[in-house]
C-alpha cells in the first residue's frame, strides 16, 4: 500500500505566534501522520496543477460531529468552556498537497486550533495535524478575519477531514469560524532536474547554481501567466514556507514542493505565479522562482517592489536551517549585494515597506538583509516568518554576506576577517557578537591558568609574496562595553617558527592596533597570527579576549590619495535646497584604492550622487529614520561636517557625518571629479549659518585629509512660495512646472514636499482632481520631468468624517485645511493612498502637489462623503454658492481665495486690493469678500510664515444686483379666437433668464401662474369661449434676480363665442 505522509506544526492564535511546545522539528511531525497505501515509485505528472477548492460555510461546517459548539448567525460558536468540530469527511479528485484557510475572529488569548487529516480510500487515514498560519499569503485586499494555513503534503490521497478546537480567552471572550476552506492539488512527481549554473562574472562573486522554473517542472516554464514587472533591488528579505524540513512519503525531491506552492500561489491565491523569487530546499539546492529573471517583483512580503524574496523551505522556529542551507542563503544574497551594491549590514529606504500598510517602519528604514517581519510589523507581531531561530541568524548571514563581498581567502585580500575560511579556532565554547569590523567577532573569557584555557584563534595568509610586512589586530569600538582583556598575547609565525610576539591592550579607543614592533621580512610562505585566551588575568576578572580581524600591509606598497580640490555650488541657499558639493580626488600611490557607498554622483548628471538630509548621518539616526552606510575597514570615502548642524547621529562619526564613495576603485594616477548633495533645513523665519569643512578617510585606518575648503554657508528660511486658489472661467486651475534638477535617490526617497524643486512655469489647465493618465506622455509638451500644484475650495455638504483618495505614478501628496491627509512620496508605479479627514459643513481648502520622473504618468484626487459608498469628484464651489451666470454674480456673493503652503512654513496671509485701491493684508489662509453690486477687479497674492509672496493673481467679476423688467404690450386675438400676447423685457446686468406670464379669469378672480418662458416677443393663449382674461408678467434675470410683482393688469382679452379652438386654461405653477 502507498504510504501518504501528513504534517504541519502550530497552533493558530491571534497574537500570530506559534505555541513554543507545538514548535517540534517538521521531521518528527511528519513521522506522527503517516497511514498505509498501494506503493507508488518513478515519475506521476499532474493532469492539472489548478487545485480544487472546497469550501465549508456556517451550515456546512454545523453538518459535522460538534461537541459544545452551536450554529449562530455569525459562525459556529464554542460554549463558554470550549469546543470541538469535526467536519464531515470530503472525497475530491486525487491530490498531493492541500491548503488550508479560514473566515475567523479569534480574540486575544483566546485559540482557535484547526487539525486535518487525509486518506486515499476514506477508512485507513492519517493522524491528525495541526496547520500552522502562514503571512506569506497574505494579500492586501484580504478581509480582516482570513487567515491561511502554510502548504502541507499528503503523499497521494483523495480525501480529507478537519477538526477544529475552540478554547476560551482568560475573560471568556470566544472564537468564531464562520468559513473552512480547503485547497487540493495533485502536482505529480518528477524526476529531479539539474541546477544551471551562471555564467563567469569578472568578480569572486557569481550567481550559485540555481534550477530553473524549467527544471523544476513549472506549467508555465521559463514564462509567466502575469507579465513581470520591474523594480531596483534594494533590500534582501528572507523567509521560510513554513512546511516540513524533510521530503515525505512519495514527495520525490524538493522540486515537488516548490511546484505545490506554484499551484496554490498562482490560482488559490490569484497571483499568476510563484510569490518568491528563489526557494532554497533543506540541501542547498536553490530553485528560480517568480518569472522574469533579475530585478522581477515578486509577492511575498506584501509591499515587494525594491526586494527579492528568498524563502528557505521548511520550518525555523526552533531549528535552524541546515548548514548547506545556510551556506546557499549566504551565497545567493552576496551575488544579489554584489551586483546591486548592496550593504549587507546597512539599513535603508525600502520602498515596498512604504506602500504597504503592514510595514511600520520610520521612514520606511529596513535592514538591507531583512527578515519577513522587519517589514511585516504592523501591528506589532504580525508574522513570525522566517521562524525565530532563523531570525536569529541574520546577524551571522549579514556578516557572512559582508566578508564574502569584502574578502575570500584566495582573491589576494590581505585582510582576513573572523568569518572567513582562513581564520581557523579551536573546538570549545565560544561567544559571538554583532559588531566589529565587518559587523561580527568571536570573544571568550581570559583566564591566566593553562588548565583552564581552551580557546584559540589562528589567522592564516597564503597570500604572502617577499617583502616587508606591518600587521595590524582590529579591535572593536562598536561593541558596547566588552571588558576587553589588557594583555592579548599576539604571536606571528612561518614555517612553524615563531617570528614575532607582543602583548596589548584591547580595552583601547584605537580601532587598529600594530602587532609587530618593526616591518618584518617575510619570506613567500604563508603566515599565520595566534591569539589565545591565556593571559596575565585571572577568569575571575571577567575580561574578555576579542578574535576579529588581522590585517598585513606591504610597506614597499604605497598607498596613497590627495583631495585636490573641494567646490560649492553656492554659499546661500534656501531651508530645503540642496547644497551640491564637487570633490576633485587623485590617487597619489602606487596601489588601486577601493571604496564603500553612499555613492557619489558625476558632475555632469544631476540625476546621480547620494543626497544627504541634514539630519542624517552615514550612521543612521537616532530613531532609525535614515539609512545607514557603516564603514568597511580600509575602504575611502569622501566626508563632509561643520559646526551649526542639525545632527542625531547614532554613533561617533568623527566630526563627518556625511561620506560618500569615491565612484569605484580608483587606479594609481587616476583623477575623478565626483559630487555629494546635503539638503539643508530652515524652519524658522531668520537665516541661519553653518561652517562647512571637507576630508578624504581611509576607514578604520586614517584621514588623508580633514578640516578642507572651510566655508561658511547660509541658510535663508524655505523660499517656496504659497499658492492661491486660481480660476480660468470659475474653474479652478492646476499649475505645470518643469522639476528641477534632483538626485533619484533622494527623489525616490524624500518624503518632504519642499525637497522637490520647481522649474520654469509651462502652464496651467482646468482640473478638479479628475483621472489623468498620460500613458508615457505628458502635459505641456513635457513626458517626463514636470510637478502639478493646485489649491483650490470645496464645500462640505455636512459635518461628518471625509475620506480622500489620491492615485499617482509618480510622487503626490494632499492636504486638506493644511493639514496632510495622503501621501505617496517616491518613485513608483501607479498607487492609491487613502486618508480621513473630520469636516464640519462648510467651505475648506485642498491643496496637491504631484510630481513625475519618468516612464508613466497618472494623478487624480477624489472624496467619499459621509454615508457614500463610492467616491467621487470634488465639486467646484465659487461664490459661497449664489447664482452665477458668465462673470455675474447675484448679490451678497461671498468671494473667497484660499491659499495652501503644500507643506512649508504655513500661510501668513493673503495681500489683496480691488479695484485699484490701497494693498491691504488679511491674516491667514482664507479671504473672503462681500462687495456689493457693480464691477470688481480682485489682485491677490499669498504670503508664508518665511516670508515668500507668491506671484500676483487677478480676478474679476460682476455683482448684479438689479432686477430685470417686462410687461405685456397687448394681447390681441388671432383668427381663431387664441390670444396673441406681445411681449417684451430687459435687463443690464445678466440678462432676462426666463419670463413668468399670469393670468387671471375674471369670472373667479384669481391669478394664476400660466407660464414661465424664456425671453420672446410673444406667445399665444387659449382660453374658454365668451370668458375675459387679465394678463401680467413678471422677469427673472440669470442671476435669479427677480422683477417686483406688477400691480395692476399689463392687458386684458375677451375670448369670443365663435372662437374654434378651445381648451380648459388650468394653472401650471401656483396660486397668486
Amino acid at each position: 500500500m502507498n504510504q501518504v505522509a501528513f504534517w504541519s506544526v502550530a497552533l493558530v492564535r491571534t497574537i500570530r505566534q506559534p505555541l513554543r511546545w507545538l514548535a517540534w522539528p517538521a521531521a518528527i511531525i511528519a513521522a506522527l501522520f503517516v497511514v498505509a497505501a498501494s506503493a507508488q515509485t518513478g515519475e506521476r505528472r499532474s493532469a492539472s496543477f489548478e487545485p480544487v477548492t472546497t469550501v465549508l460555510d456556517t451550515n456546512a461546517l454545523g453538518r459535522g460531529n460538534g461537541q459544545r459548539t452551536r450554529i449562530t448567525p455569525d459562525g459556529i460558536r464554542p460554549e463558554p468552556a470550549g469546543g470541538m468540530l469535526i467536519t464531515v469527511p470530503q472525497q475530491v479528485d486525487q491530490f498531493s498537497d492541500l491548503l488550508a484557510a479560514w473566515r475567523a475572529d479569534v480574540p486575544l488569548s483566546a485559540t482557535l486550533q484547526i487539525s486535518l487529516r487525509v486518506s486515499s480510500d476514506g477508512n485507513t487515514w492519517s493522524r491528525w495535524g495541526l496547520v500552522e498560519e502562514s503571512h506569506d499569503f497574505l494579500d492586501e485586499r484580504d478581509a480582516a478575519d482570513l487567515h491561511w494555513g502554510s502548504p502541507i503534503f499528503a503523499g497521494v490521497a483523495t480525501w480529507w477531514q478537519a477538526k477544529i478546537e475552540f478554547g476560551p480567552a482568560p475573560d471568556g471572550r470566544l472564537p468564531i469560524l464562520r468559513e473552512l476552506r480547503v485547497d487540493t492539488v495533485d502536482v505529480g512527481a518528477l524526476t529531479p532536474a539539474t541546477p544551471e549554473t551562471a555564467a563567469e562574472r569578472a568578480t569572486d562573486v557569481t550567481k550559485p547554481p540555481v534550477i530553473s522554473r524549467t527544471g523544476w517542472g513549472s506549467p508555465d516554464g521559463q514564462g509567466s501567466r502575469v507579465p513581470p514587472a520591474y523594480y531596483p533591488v534594494t533590500h534582501l528579505v528572507v523567509h521560510h514556507t513554513a512546511d516540513a524540513n524533510s521530503l515525505g512519503g512519495s514527495e520525490g525531491w524538493w522540486g515537488d514542493r516548490i511546484r505545490a506552492i506554484w499551484s496554490f500561489h498562482t490560482f488559490t491565491r490569484g497571483w499568476g505565479d510563484i510569490g518568491y523569487n528563489y526557494l532554497i530546499a533543506p540541501d542547498g539546492t536553490i530553485f528560480e522562482g517568480r518569472a522574469g529573471g533579475d530585478n522581477a517583483v515578486a509577492f511575498h512580503d506584501t509591499g515587494n517592489y525594491g526586494s527579492m524574496g528568498v524563502s528557505m523551505v521548511g520550518t525555523y522556529a526552533s531549528v535552524p536551517p541546515t548548514s548547506t542551507a545556510q551556506n546557499s542563503l549566504v551565497e545567493l544574497l552576496a551575488w544579489k549585494a554584489e551586483q546591486r551594491g548592496i550593504d549587507p549590514l546597512g539599513r535603508s529606504y525600502y520602498y515596498g515597506c512604504d506602500i504597504s500598510r503592514y510595514c511600520g517602519n520610520a521612514g520606511a528604514i529596513t535592514p538591507n538583509i531583512a527578515g519577513h517581519r522587519d517589514v511585516a510589523n504592523d501591528p506589532v507581531g504580525y508574522t513570525s516568518c522566517p521562524g525565530n531561530n532563523l531570525y536569529g541568524l541574520l546577524p551571522t548571514i549579514r556578516s557572512r554576506v559582508q566578508s564574502r563581498l569584502s574578502s575570500t581567502p584566495d582573491n589576494g585580500d590581505m585582510t582576513i576577517d573572523d568569518l572567513e575560511s582562513s581564520f581557523i579556532r579551536s573546538t570549545a565554547q565560544w561567544y559571538e557578537a554583532e559588531c566589529g569590523d565587518g559587523g561580527h567577532i568571536f570573544y571568550t573569557f581570559a583566564t591566566n591558568d593553562p588548565a583552564e584555557s581552551s580557546n584559540s584563534g589562528r589567522w592564516r595568509n597564503e597570500n604572502i609574496v617577499a617583502g616587508n610586512y606591518r600587521i595590524f589586530a582590529h579591535v572593536p569600538q562598536n561593541c558596547g562595553l566588552l571588558n576587553a582583556t589588557q594583555s592579548a598575547r599576539y604571536t606571528i609565525w612561518q614555517n612553524g617558527v615563531q617570528i614575532g610576539e607582543r602583548v596589548l591592550s584591547q580595552d583601547t579607543t584605537t580601532e587598529w592596533i600594530e602587532i609587530t614592533t618593526n616591518a618584518l621580512a617575510l619570506s613567500g610562505q604563508p603566515v599565520e597570527v595566534h591569539l589565545t585566551d591565556l593571559t596575565s588575568e585571572p577568569l575571575s576578572a571577567n575580561r574578555k579576549v576579542i578574535f576579529d580581524t588581522v590585517r598585513w600591509v606591504k610597506q614597499d606598497t604605497q598607498v596613497n590619495v590627495a583631495l585636490e580640490s573641494v567646490n560649492y555650488d553656492r554659499t546661500s541657499l534656501a531651508g530645503g535646497e540642496l547644497l551640491k558639493v564637487t570633490f576633485r580626488v587623485r590617487n597619489t600611490g602606487n596601489v588601486a584604492i577601493e571604496t564603500q557607498a553612499p555613492d557619489a554622483g558625476s558632475p555632469n548628471d544631476s540625476t546621480t550622487g547620494y543626497t544627504y538630509d541634514e539630519g542624517e548621518c552615514f550612521l543612521g539616526n537616532g530613531n532609525d529614520a535614515y539609512p545607514t552606510y557603516p564603514k568597511e575597514s580600509g575602504r575611502f570615502r569622501l566626508v563632509l561636517g561643520g559646526d551649526g548642524l542639525t545632527l542625531d547621529c547614532a554613533g561617533d562619526t568623527g566630526g563627518y557625518p556625511w561620506r560618500w564613495s569615491i565612484g569605484g576603485d580608483l587606479g594609481p594616477g587616476e583623477t575623478r571629479d565626483l559630487v555629494g548633495y546635503v539638503r539643508f533645513r530652515n524652519h524658522t523665519t531668520s537665516p541661519r549659518q553653518v561652517t562647512l569643512r571637507a576630508g578624504l578617510v581611509q576607514e578604520y585606518v586614517r584621514y588623508f585629509s580633514q578640516n578642507q575648503a572651510s566655508q561658511t554657508i547660509t541658510i535663508n528660511p524655505e523660499n517656496d512660495a504659497p499658492q492661491s486658489s486660481i480660476y480660468t472661467n470659475w474653474q479652478p486651475q492646476a499649475l505645470v512646472y518643469e522639476l528641477g534638477a534632483i538626485p533619484d535617490d533622494f527623489l525616490a526617497r524624500t518624503a518632504n514636499p519642499l525637497s522637490i524643486p520647481e522649474g520654469a512655469f509651462l502652464g496651467s489647465f482646468d482640473w478638479i482632481g479628475t483621472r489623468l493618465d498620460l500613458g508615457d506622455g505628458g502635459i505641456f509638451g513635457r513626458n517626463d520631468r514636470f510637478i502639478v500644484r493646485q489649491t483650490r475650495s470645496f464645500v462640505a455638504p455636512v459635518a461628518g468624517t471625509y475620506r480622500f483618495r489620491i492615485n499617482s505614478d509618480d510622487g503626490a501628496w494632499l492636504w486638506i485645511d493644511g493639514t496632510l491627509v495622503a501621501e505617496a512620496h517616491g518613485l513608483h508605479p501607479e498607487r492609491e493612498v487613502i486618508g480621513e479627514r473630520w469636516l464640519n459643513a462648510g467651505e475648506h481648502r485642498l491643496g496637491f502637489k504631484y510630481f513625475e520622473r519618468t516612464a508613466q504618468a497618472v494623478l487624480s484626487y477624489d472624496w467619499q462623503t459621509p454615508g457614500s459608498n463610492d467616491f467621487s469628484p470634488i465639486p467646484v464651489s465659487v461664490g459661497a454658492g449664489v447664482p452665477r451666470y458668465g462673470n455675474y454674480f447675484a448679490p451678497n456673493v461671498q468671494m473667497t481665495i484660499v491659499a495652501d503652503d503644500h507643506g512649508g512654513s504655513g500661510v501668513a496671509g493673503i495681500r489683496w486690493r480691488i479695484n485699484g485701491s490701497t494693498w491691504e493684508e488679511d491674516a491667514g489662509s482664507s479671504l473672503t469678500l462681500t462687495p456689493s453690486g457693480g464691477n470688481f477687479n480682485l489682485e491677490y497674492a499669498a504670503r508664508d510664515l518665511a516670508g515668500n509672496l507668491e506671484a500676483t493673481h487677478s480676478l474679476s467679476w460682476q455683482v448684479d444686483g438689479s432686477p430685470p423688467s417686462s410687461s405685456i404690450s397687448s394681447a390681441t386675438l388671432e383668427p381663431s379666437g387664441a390670444v396673441r400676447l406681445n411681449l417684451s423685457s430687459s435687463d443690464a446686468g445678466s440678462g432676462v433668464r426666463q419670463i413668468e406670464i399670469s393670468v387671471r379669469d375674471q369670472a373667479d378672480g384669481q391669478w394664476y401662474v400660466w407660464a414661465i418662458l424664456p425671453p420672446s416677443s410673444s406667445t399665444i393663449f387659449i382660453g374658454q369661449p365668451e370668458h375675459r382674461y387679465d394678463f401680467r408678467s413678471r422677469a427673472i434675470d440669470q442671476v435669479d434676480n427677480r422683477e417686483a410683482e406688477h400691480s395692476g393688469v399689463d392687458a386684458s382679452a375677451t375670448v369670443p363665442s365663435t372662437a374654434n379652438i378651445y381648451r380648459i386654461t388650468a394653472p401650471i405653477v401656483s396660486k397668486n
